[in-house]
């Protein structure tokens, strides 16, 4: 019998403080060290090992002191990009680990055209050495582009393929139980007559068996937290029928799958305080809070402050969630999270927008009011619109690069502005 362990959307440089940092570290440490105590034959990452694609170098030095530990015990680690350590123009960090023997990448695209002229997506298996399971995958691209990859994709010769086989891919599927904040592929983009299907990029942990002409298709989460999203996922997520998981699977194999086991994540305690503006001035509202505060200890714990409903009087702005934070940390929290998109005042009647990343709620933003604003140019007030404003915001949110003066970053940021505006 084999063993090969997945997870899945690590996203390693995601946080920014120190003790969410360690955290984060340490959670995948764990992961990994469980990997040797299990004896697992290889280890599979299904995108997302880091947050970034080019991350900080101080995460890349653990990550691949840690990487190499894993190598140097003879335990091969096959990855794809994520949406995250994928890059459209430049040379990811996953390629530069990559090139060092510590990941090997599973996505080994080559494109030709068929016997009607089309053009199609061939994909090149990786063999394992140990216990000849073939791996395939596809690797995602910012904001879904990877679409196209499926669309193109000759299934039929990854399908008559013999032997015990594994797809590993970075998207939601259209038939998993619950909504995602993402775009999903269909199922029947997949290669049918695979033995398991690695997914990544849904936080959730989440395990069909429903289609017969599937294995088991398998998203293991997040283990840690790659959006403050997670974290309140964790905290304050209640379910009937379970609670959230974060961790892992690790498979056990021969001809077929013959089980498969959830393993936690590094246990982290979190602590969740939801409040509810409804029929409560701001400031029995205020009260109510920080009476709550005072009345608990949070030793060593993420703690996640959730406010929502309307106030009756009142400002929303009347709350001082940074007195909030400072006091619940005064009171042993290690971090605090607030979450009040929710919350308004009668004064004021807030819209909110879903997403599980930033360009994406931007994106949704621009969608719902382009027809709002008064443009001359007709063919601005649909898709065309939405797209000249998110490409402009992300000019606008560019860094000044390392050495580079403020006056050669205003003149570039202007330069590419105007470029985009076709001025």
């Amino acid at each position: 019998m084999h063993k090969f362990a997945h997870l899945a959307d690590v996203h390693l440089g995601a946080q920014k403080t120190p003790e969410l940092k360690k955290l984060e570290f340490e959670t995948f440490e764990y992961i990994l060290n469980t990997c040797v105590e299990e004896n697992v034959d290889f280890i599979i990452i299904a995108g997302d090992l880091f947050h970034s694609n080019l991350p900080d170098l101080g995460v890349v030095k653990d990550a691949v002191g840690k990487l190499k530990e894993i190598n140097e015990l003879g335990i091969p680690i096959y990855v794809i990009y994520g949406s995250h350590d994928f890059s459209p123009n430049a040379t990811s960090i996953i390629d530069i680990i990559a090139e060092s023997g510590l990941l090997k990448k599973v996505f080994l695209p080559e494109i030709y055209d068929d016997e009607a002229g089309e053009e199609k997506l061939g994909l090149q298996f990786t063999v394992d050495p140990k216990t000849k399971a073939k791996l395939v995958g596809i690797s995602a691209k910012k904001l879904g582009l990877e679409r196209e990859y499926y669309k193109m994709l000759d299934r039929a010769s990854l399908e008559s393929e013999e032997g015990f086989k594994i797809f590993v891919f970075h998207a939601g599927l259209d038939i998993l139980p619950r909504k995602l904040p993402t775009d999903s592929l269909k199922l029947s983009y997949l290669p049918q007559r695979f033995d398991y299907y690695a997914g990544g990029d849904v936080h959730e942990e989440l395990y069909t068996e429903d289609f017969p002409e599937y294995g088991p298709i398998v998203y293991p989460g997040s283990p840690f937290a790659g959006y403050p999203r997670d974290m309140e996922m964790s905290a304050c997520k209640k379910n009937k029928s379970k609670t959230l998981k974060r961790g892992f699977y690790i498979v056990e194999f021969d001809e077929k799958v013959k089980n498969i086991k959830f393993c936690k994540s590094k246990k982290v305690e979190y602590e969740c305080l939801q409040f509810n503006a409804k029929n409560k001035t701001s400031n029995q509202l205020n009260d109510e809070i920080m009476d709550k505060i005072e009345e608990t200890y949070f030793n060593e714990k993420i703690v996640i402050v959730k406010v929502q409903g309307t106030l009756t009087g009142g400002k929303t702005s009347d709350i001082n969630f940074n007195e909030v934070r400072m006091k619940i940390r005064d009171r042993g929290a290690i971090h605090v999270g607030i979450s009040h998109f929710s919350f308004r005042s009668k004064e004021f009647e807030a819209v909110t927008y879903k997403g599980e990343e930033d360009s994406e709620i931007e994106r949704n933003l621009f969608k719902e009011n382009i027809s709002n604003v008064d443009v001359i140019d007709d063919d601005l007030n649909d898709e065309n619109g939405v797209e000249l404003a998110v490409n402009l915001m992300n000019i606008l949110k560019e860094s000044q690069k390392v050495n580079e003066k403020k006056s050669n970053y205003s003149s570039r940021i202007l330069k590419d502005s105007l470029n985009i505006l076709d001025i």
